[in-house]
């Protein structure tokens, strides 16, 4: 009787292990699936960053209709791979593994409306896109929008893509500056130290949460110190024309 009883509480235990295994395997191909997907997302977000720094020098309208349309296939990736992987929960348990996906897609996505608009999107008008994209992928389907595909790019998500985007802004002042074209490099330098300003407002809400910020902060105000030195050299040298042909 005793070795009976023994026997059903071992098999009760190897079942209950069999189970946390699956559910162990099935996290970790989770996360392994997430992984892959954040790649993909990062490597197409960087190849938008490239293509709109093409800006400097060939047609802005058409660099920047061609930037939308790799943005919205990068949109198509989030909805199609990341998405339908999380519930709310597992959002932040594996918000790590992607972050750095959604603040390389975020990072282009300013770049491109700074572009082509002047301007920074805001986060609700950056997750209202991606909102768009999930409600036309499920035309044919009784699932609703859910919260998490609402605010699925976080407020930390958003200002660490926004600091990243200075050094792209950086690089395309300086290459504006090289060609003599003061009006977009001191355009750039204007909207670049308001968005510092406004940045080092926001990043004290969230200077507790994040371990990279304050590197991310340093690297931003480089950034600005290199927009302002370029803008300087261009005006010196506009006023060094201007004096000899006075002469």
């Amino acid at each position: 009787m005793l070795s009976g009883t023994l026997f059903h509480k071992d098999v009760s235990i190897y079942s209950l292990f069999e189970e946390l295994a699956d559910k162990l395997n099935q996290k970790i191909e989770k996360r392994e699936r997430l992984v892959k997907a954040s790649r993909d997302v990062t490597y197409q977000s960087k190849k938008a960053i490239y293509l709109l720094h093409r800006a400097a020098d060939e047609d802005l309208f058409s660099i920047c209709s061609s930037a939308k349309e790799q943005l919205e296939n990068i949109r198509q990736l989030i909805c199609k791979l990341l998405l339908p992987e999380l519930s709310a929960e597992e959002y932040f348990r594996f918000h790590s593994v992607f972050t750095i996906a959604l603040q390389e897609y975020t990072e282009a996505r300013l770049f491109l409306s700074y572009l082509s608009e002047g301007r920074a999107l805001t986060l609700d008008e950056i997750n209202a896109e991606i909102s768009q994209q999930w409600q036309s992928l499920l035309e044919n389907s009784e699932e609703e929008v859910i919260d998490l595909v609402i605010h699925f790019i976080s407020v930390q998500d958003y200002i660490l893509g926004m600091i990243d985007v200075s050094g792209e802004l950086m690089r395309y002042c300086i290459n504006c500056s090289s060609r003599n074209e003061s009006k977009k490099a001191f355009e750039v330098e204007s909207f670049l130290r308001q968005l510092s300003a406004e940045i080092k407002y926001l990043a004290v809400y969230m200077s507790h949460s994040n371990d990279n910020l304050e590197n991310k902060l340093q690297a931003m105000r480089i950034n600005v110190q290199k927009v302002e030195n370029a803008c300087y050299q261009l005006y010196v040298r506009h006023m060094e024309f201007h004096s000899k042909q006075d002469e």
